[in-house]
């Protein structure tokens, strides 16, 4: 054995961290050519572009667990038929605790051809921030801009919004 000992550090990853079933997503936004129905998801949705819908899941958490339970199903395995009926075969959505990073991933995998089910529930998804390039966080704060703009948003000053960018 030499005399430098050298010390290996191995970082463990916990399966927790992989996916956590009980952390049920607050939003959804959901982009489909096809988007006829918006309610789909929650009765809490919101029109974010002609091809965008922002659905609010927490309002009806307990009736998607119900049926997750009854169906004996993953959310995926819940969510993608009904998605596929409504939306098409091409549809896109991501699921998250917040409306935000699911517009800033929905754009990055609408820009590198991505459709289907997302989840933005653990470590690893979430790691898609470091991979973004400008594009992909500036895109998404231009459709806010439209968006406050198209709902005439009061105390939003545009030009201080893209000053801050």
């Amino acid at each position: 054995m030499s005399a430098t000992t050298k010390t290996a550090t191995t970082k463990i990853i916990e399966l927790g961290e992989l996916h956590r079933d009980e952390d049920f997503p607050a939003y959804a936004a959901v982009y489909s050519a096809h988007s006829k129905h918006p309610q789909v998801l929650s009765p809490q949705a919101m029109s974010w572009s002609a091809k965008i819908h922002l659905n609010r899941l927490a309002y009806c958490r307990q009736f998607w667990l119900t049926q997750k339970k009854k169906l004996r199903c993953k959310l995926s395995e819940l969510f993608d038929p009904l998605l596929r009926h409504h939306y098409g075969e091409n549809y896109l959505a991501v699921f998250g605790q917040h409306p935000w990073p699911c517009l800033l991933y929905l754009q990055y995998q609408r820009e590198h051809g991505g459709r289907g089910l997302y989840f933005l529930q653990s470590r690893l998804d979430r790691n898609i921030y470091r991979t973004l390039g400008w594009n992909g966080w500036f895109a998404p704060q231009e459709q806010l801009a439209e968006h406050w703009l198209g709902a005439r948003a009061k105390g939003v000053s545009l030009d201080e919004f893209r000053a801050r960018q």
